[in-house]
């Protein structure tokens, strides 16, 4: 109750815990070569609110709020408005090997909406002559829904334009347009490498905006296997052999860890933006099986200091599995993939803002694939 008359009384009520529950997140698809909506990611909400005398609802105080949108990442709505930035806080131009998986997501938050997405790819080769290729195209994108492009040289089969034009590609840059071909994002820039490092391992992991970002480490990694055994112990039998064992192990498994350098930054500016990293709790490391899940365990990380320029940063992860055997069976072949479509649930009539009245159309809360 107020504390006067006539005094107006205030409360708030945070509900993201409660939402972010109801919100899924998917590990990249290595196989993705379109432009695929990420369902989960985003869902649609309102607020009911009401007032209770003795839990007795007081006449006319109950109040529908507007339709919101909640993200699972830190993102308002009108945060990228201006810029329209992928959902990464990655420093631009990065250096990327040509099998190295990498992905851009793009929350398609504008009015009008645009018809189509497509991904348009400037090519610069080492002679120094460009060209303007066009990638992957979605069609009548949802409002409200992220996106996930892949990226990567391999993804794009730059690969095979380097083979038709005979010319190495030194660089490539990615931006989406829409389908009047107004360029809708930023323009991100990824330099190729044309000399494989040494040491190479790349780790995917959840950013804070709601996308997968790959980070391409070329420090010395190193691995570690903590055992554990069950060990019992047992009578010896009668007239027992020297391979008899009065203690046995019941069960063995074992706890792969792992630490990686990351290795230089030329970009003093990806130190500070490592803090994506420490603070990922969706983190995969890219093996000969694909994406393997890992744990991070670091307690501490350290940002850039002041004039520090040329430094790298280490990462100690778990395995999320534990190890029950070795095995040294190589890669199985990759299945084909199966038709699939996507199915809406919970759908709902769309209605006209302007004159309240149904426009025929409906939406979904969610689309499963």
């Amino acid at each position: 109750p107020p504390s006067a008359e006539d005094s107006a009384v205030y409360a708030s009520f945070d509900v993201e815990t409660l939402l972010d529950s109801l919100l899924t997140r998917q590990a990249p698809d290595l196989r993705q070569t379109g432009i695929m909506p990420c369902a989960g990611l985003v869902l649609p909400y309102y607020v009911v609110a009401s007032i209770e005398n003795n839990r007795v609802p007081v006449a006319g105080s109950m109040r529908v709020g507007p339709p919101e949108y909640v993200l699972k990442g830190q993102l308002a709505t009108e945060q990228f408005a201006g810029t329209r930035q992928f959902l990464t806080w990655q420093p631009d131009a990065q250096r990327i090997d040509p099998e190295q998986p990498n992905w851009l997501y793009f929350l398609v938050n504008m009015t009008p909406r645009p018809q189509s997405l497509t991904l348009r790819i400037g090519v610069t080769y080492a002679d120094g002559t460009t060209d303007t290729l066009t990638g992957p195209t979605a069609a009548n994108p949802y409002a409200y829904t992220v996106y996930s492009i892949p990226v990567g040289f391999g993804q794009l089969n730059l690969d095979a334009t380097e083979r038709q034009t005979g010319k190495l590609i030194h660089s490539y840059q990615v931006w989406l347009v829409n389908e009047q071909q107004r360029r809708l994002t930023q323009v991100r820039t990824y330099y190729v490498e044309t000399e494989p490092p040494r040491n190479v391992r790349y780790l995917i992991f959840a950013n804070s905006l709601g996308g997968y970002d790959t980070l391409r480490c070329t420090g010395i990694a190193t691995d570690s296997l903590g055992l554990k055994a069950v060990t019992a112990q047992r009578s010896l039998p009668s007239g027992y052999l020297p391979t008899s064992a009065e203690l046995f192990t019941a069960s063995k498994t074992g706890d792969r860890a792992m630490t990686i350098n990351t290795g230089l930054q030329e970009d003093p500016a990806n130190l500070d933006y490592l803090q994506e990293l420490a603070l990922s709790e969706d983190v995969y490391v890219l093996t000969q099986e694909g994406l393997v899940s890992v744990v991070p365990t670091d307690t501490a990380y350290r940002p850039r200091e002041d004039d520090e320029d040329l430094a790298g940063r280490p990462f100690s992860f778990r395995w999320g599995k534990s190890e029950v055997g070795f095995s040294a069976l190589p890669t199985p072949p990759t299945a084909p993939l199966r038709p699939t479509a996507w199915q809406p649930e919970n759908p709902y009539c769309l209605i006209d803002s302007a004159t309240g009245l149904r426009t025929g159309v409906l939406g979904a809360a969610r689309l499963r694939l």
